[in-house]
């Protein structure tokens, strides 16, 4: 049975303590970045792989998405690795 003490200002309970937090912030930030960096490799290899794709449309989309996705992206996984470690 799960304990809850609820006399302090929040309530804290067995199954969402610390150490779960601490690894749930962790693996967060690593399926973020994963599923960005799966993401990234999907469309080089689809312009890789299709000749029509290296008109330079294809390839300014490819460099905005890189220049201007990554960065927000990567900045909120390393935030949640912070966070984690200060918990």
């Amino acid at each position: 049975m799960p304990m809850f003490n609820l006399g302090r200002k929040g309530y804290t309970s067995e199954w969402w303590s610390k150490k779960l937090r601490k690894r749930f912030l962790m693996w967060a930030s690593y399926f973020i970045v994963g599923m960005y960096l799966l993401l990234l490799a999907v469309f080089i290899i689809l312009s890789l792989s299709f000749p029509g794709a290296s008109d330079p449309m294809h390839i300014s989309f490819l460099k905005d998405f890189i220049f201007y996705f990554s960065s927000p992206v990567i900045l909120f996984a390393i935030l949640l690795v912070l966070w984690s470690r200060e918990i």
